[in-house]
This record gives C-alpha cells, structure tokens and sequence, in this order.
C-alpha cells in the first residue's frame, strides 16, 4: 500500500504542479478545448483495453497464451480505434462548431495505440501487486510529459503544449513498463484463450464505458452546448476533485481489487476488509473535501487566479459529492475482486443513467447546475452499490454508513471551526497572492487541528479498529497442509510458465 501511495501521490503531486501552471498560462478557453478533445481520446483508451487487463488480474489460472493473445488483442484494437479517431475528427469539429479540434484529435489519436502498449505490462504488475514499479512509471513519466507541457506552453504553444504533455507522458509511462517486466511479446494467438478472458472482460469493458460515461458526460455536454470557456471552468474544478480523489481514494482501491480478489471465497473476512477499507479511506478523503468546499473560492483565487474565478462555486459542488467516494469505489472493487463483474455492470448502468438525465438537466443551470447534479447522483449511488453487495457479502447500509460516522462528526467540527475563523479572517479578492495564501493556510491549519482532536479523542477505538483491519487485508490465510502442498505443485508447474513471479 506504501508504494500504491507512492504511485499516486508522487503522480498526481506532479500533475498538480504542472496544472496549475498551464492553466494559468493557457486560460480557460484553451484548456476547456482540450478537455474536450481529450473526452474521445479517453473514450477509444477504454474501449482498446477492453476489460483484457483487469481479466488477466483476476483470473487464477493464467498462461502464456493469454496474456499473448491479450497484448495482440489491444495492438490491433487500438491501431483501428486511432484510425476512426483520426478519420472522424474533421465530423466533430463541424458537430459542435470549433475547427481547432480538427488537428488536436487527429495527433491525439496516435496516443491510442501507444498506450496499447501498456495494457499488458500494467496488469501482469498489478497481479503480482508490484506497485513500486508502478510507482516509478507513473513519477517519471508525469515528470517528462510536465516538462515537455511547461517548456512549449512557456513558448507560447497554447493548446498544443496540453496535447504534447499527454502524449509524451503515455510514451514515457509505457516504455517504463514495457521494460520492468520479464515477459516479452512473442507470435503467439490463440483465439480460444482470448475467449476464456473476454467471457469475464466484456463486462469489465462495460462497466469501464459505463465509468467513462459517468465521469466524461458532463464534460461532454458542457462541451457541445455550452462552449469551451464554460467547459474550461468546468474542466478545472473536475480536473481539482478528480486529483484529490485519486490521491486519497485510488491509494486503496488500487490495492483493493487484487486483495478482495484472493478473500473471495471467505465473505466474512472480505466484509471485514470492505468496511475497515471504507472506514480508512473516509477519514481521509470526508475531512479533505469537506475543507475545499469550504475554501474553495479562496483556493482557486490563490492558484488561478481571477480569470478562473467562475470555477470555483462549481468546484465547491463537486467536492460535496466527492465525499462519498470510498463507498462506491470500494464497493465496486469488491464486486470486481469477487467475480461479479455483472453486478459491478448493473452498478455503473444505473449511475449512467443518472449521469446523463442530471447533466441535462443541470446544463439550464449553467456549469453549477451539472456539478450539483453531478454531487447527487454520488449520494443516490450509495445504497444501491451496499443493495448489490449484500447479495453475497453480509453488509448493510446501516454497517456502511457507520463506518463514515467518525470522519463525518469531525468533519462537522472541523467546519464550525474554520466557518468561526472566517469571521476573524476576512477575504479579500484583491489581497495580495502572499496573504491569500497565508489565510488559506491559518484556516487549513484550523481546521486539520480541529479534525485531528476530534478524532483521537472522541474515536480512538475507531482508529485502532481501523488499523487492525488493514493489517488483516493484507495478511495472507495460512493455507492448510494439503492446499499448501497442492500450492506448492501449482508454484513449480507455474515456473515453467513464461510469467513473471
């Protein structure tokens, strides 16, 4: 978990850097182009890995041939998906009436089969759970596409330098990982093992274009109907929430689905696991949403300055939302980890739905209404992802919602604290960047200590609960004497296999 933390914090850590510089440099209407562009390059990305890499993480016996077939499978995929990208770009230029787009799709799409590359690699890490690997790709090549992104926006590139910065970080990320593992590419194809991965990969890919249409929609829409400035405050505050969920969030489902994988045959240990995972993630990510809704108008002054200052109610909305996360993420990864793709399908279906009715509803409201659509939608989710769970997993909303209990009351102090401090604290748009930020930090500084005191002295036993289930999440069962010689014979067949260990 150290090195999954790693690989998120020290990633996002660098995207925030070179973020918050770009979009100071670019403006919104540039950055909310991009955005726009970067919607159908994500779309083809979901579609190429075709679920293939999370099947070759779940599945038990995995040979050769399916991560051959596999890899071969992408290649191909992502070659034709780059191809229509690059053919229909000149369409969606004319469709939402910006001719800029042209070009941007058309490099943009060469990005497709780069990213192919990885798919494999990424996986084959993931099921071995070597995530300082992983770590490292995702630090270097977040340096090299930031440095490349800096140096051409400082050049005056605009939009171009956003484009660069993607592509050279997706290059740098998969040759990384092309060369931290000891598999390689051979002409191997078998159309029956990639039959066996595509009976449980179809649904992953489904519940993976469900995802995208959860998270992209609205940008999407915002993007067609309200124009690229608009989408630019947008993209900016999502692009902020989406940061800090991966850092909070991600750093525990990342392990998640491998370690809910290997409990999925004893449910009561995978509760256990579920809802101390729940519990962890939520002391984190409640108290660190709740602050930026609260200082969200001061946040964004600080860091964008105030051409961008119409983004921050918006970011505001989306963090009440992103508050709930750690139910519907783990949950999710519980499904997956399980087997039950279908139910994690039937999951991501409902949520789209939602996504899609509140956006439109929402865009009469401008950028705002979509994000507080947006915040809603996280909320009705929640009881459905328990609803599904409970079906094979003894757990209830009630069990749920109790492990959010802890961080929820201090999150609740914390905000009386810093709303009491504002009064003392004034905020003034005009004040220099220096006492913003001097004030943003009296108040972050308020508020954590405020947390932090409720927390340890009101929920001291929650901690160490917490705690303890972590340690049992990734404490392996001791297999039995049969199974472990049977684990054993198992281990020496596999060596021959051309796997990495």
């Amino acid at each position: 978990m150290v090195w999954s933390a790693t690989q998120n914090f020290g990633t996002e850590a660098i995207a925030t850097l070179v973020f918050l510089v770009l979009a100071r440099i670019v403006g919104p209407e540039d950055f909310g182009l991009v955005a726009f562009a970067t919607v159908f390059t994500l779309l083809l990305t979901t579609i190429q890995k075709a679920g293939l890499g999370t099947a070759i993480v779940q599945r038990k016996d995995l040979s050769d041939e399916h991560v051959q077939s596999a890899f071969w499978a992408n290649i191909l995929l992502s070659l034709a998906l780059g191809g229509v990208l690059a053919l229909a770009a000149p369409w969606i230029a004319v469709l939402v009436g910006e001719s800029r787009l042209t070009p941007l799709l058309q490099v943009m799409a060469i990005g497709c089969p780069v990213a192919a590359l990885a798919v494999v690699p990424e996986a084959l890490l993931t099921r071995s759970m070597r995530f300082r690997s992983l770590a490292i790709r995702a630090t270097v090549s977040g340096l090299v596409g930031g440095a490349v992104g800096l140096t051409l926006a400082f050049r005056g590139f605009g939009a171009w330098s956003l484009v660069a910065m993607q592509l050279s970080t997706v290059a740098t990320g998969s040759v990384i990982l092309m060369c931290s593992v000891d598999w390689r590419p051979r002409v191997v194809f078998s159309l029956g093992k990639l039959r066996e991965l595509l009976g449980y990969s179809v649904n992953v890919l489904g519940i993976n274009l469900l995802d995208f249409v959860n998270g992209r929609v609205d940008q999407l829409l915002i993007g067609s109907m309200l124009g690229a400035t608009e989408l630019g405050y947008y993209a900016v505050a999502s692009r902020i929430a989406k940061l800090l969920v991966t850092v909070l969030t991600r750093t525990v489902t990342s392990v998640s689905l491998p370690a809910f994988s290997k409990l999925q045959a004893e449910p009561e240990r995978l509760r256990r696991a579920l809802l101390g995972g729940i519990r962890l993630t939520a002391l984190v990510v409640v108290p660190t949403f709740a602050g930026l809704a609260l200082l969200s108008e001061r946040g964004v002054l600080l860091a964008f300055g105030d051409e961008f200052l119409p983004a921050a109610p918006v970011l505001a909305m989306l963090a009440i939302g992103s508050a709930i996360t750690p139910v519907y993420f783990l949950g999710t990864g519980a499904l997956l980890g399980s087997g039950r793709s279908k139910a994690a399908l039937k999951v991501n279906a409902i949520g789209s739905v939602f996504a899609v009715v509140g956006t439109l509803i929402g865009l009469g409201f401008g950028a705002i209404g979509v994000a507080v659509a947006m915040s809603v939608r996280r909320l009705i989710m929640t009881p459905i992802v328990v609803r599904e769970l409970n079906r094979f997993v003894p757990i209830g909303l009630w069990q749920v919602l109790r492990q959010l209990t802890p961080a929820v009351v201090g999150a609740g102090v914390m905000t009386g604290v810093i709303v009491a401090m504002g009064f003392w604290i004034t905020h003034d748009p005009e004040a220099s960047a220096l006492r913003l930020g001097l004030e943003l930090g009296a108040l972050i500084a308020g508020g954590a200590a405020a947390y932090a005191i409720t927390i340890l002295v009101a929920f001291r036993d929650d901690v160490r609960e917490v705690l303890m289930n972590v340690r049992q999440l990734r404490k392996p069962k001791a297999p039995a004497k049969n199974e472990q010689a049977t684990a054993d014979r198992t281990t020496e067949n596999d060596s021959t296999r051309e796997l990495p260990a």
